[in-house]
């Protein structure tokens, strides 16, 4: 029972560990537009790159 008690404690500690480091990734997706900022693009060319950076921006959001 104890050594049970241990495995859970031990397990429930590396779970949470591991999504507070996940949460401390910043997302990169400011350093994208501000890159981004200093090209010309069009106006379709802008919507596409705003729905790749959305999409971006949910895949980071689910990882947390």
């Amino acid at each position: 029972m104890l050594k049970n008690l241990q495995l859970v404690v031990t397990l429930s500690t590396a779970l949470v560990l591991m999504s507070g480091c996940a949460t401390l990734r910043q997302s990169r997706i400011p350093e994208f537009i501000e890159e981004l900022d200093q090209h010309e693009f069009s106006s379709s060319e802008r919507e596409t790159i705003g729905d790749i950076l959305d999409y971006v921006n949910e895949l980071e959001n689910d990882v947390d």
